[in-house]
């Protein structure tokens, strides 16, 4: 029970973080192409089978995921994530490499625009002394 409420409670913040920060009118972090927020979408080629495509990202995923520990903001989901893609790829269930890798891949991106955000959004957090 504790762990399916955990998959939802992440779930939600990844939507909330990608999809809820903006104010209306606005881009979100996640569809930010400029700024220091934004994190270029990786997606894979059209064409590939589904080995190559699970491939393919479960490396894309593993590059972003440097990036994001580089940063200090690797999530734990992003790492779950990425060890599933790579167990199915080693079970030759490609499908769900795929879906995993994506997943894994998503997660990393975001957990790097969270880093790029927190970069200087930290600052503001703080109280301000009083004008004088």
């Amino acid at each position: 029970m504790i762990n399916y409420l955990s998959k939802i409670g992440v779930l939600s913040l990844v939507g909330i973080l990608c999809a809820g920060c903006a104010e209306p009118g606005q881009e979100s972090v996640a569809d930010a192409t400029d700024g220091p927020a934004a994190v270029q979408r990786a997606e894979p080629p059209e064409g590939l089978d589904p080995a190559a495509r699970a491939t393919w990202l479960i490396e894309a995923a593993q590059a972003a995921y440097a990036d994001s520990q580089a940063a200090g903001h690797a999530w734990v989901t992003a790492s779950r994530a990425l060890e599933d893609a790579r167990t199915a790829a080693a079970r030759g269930d490609f499908a769900s490499a795929g879906a995993q890798g994506e997943k894994a891949l998503r997660l990393a991106e975001a957990s790097l625009a969270q880093a790029r955000t927190e970069e200087g959004a930290w600052q503001d957090r703080f109280p301000k002394p009083p004008a004088q």
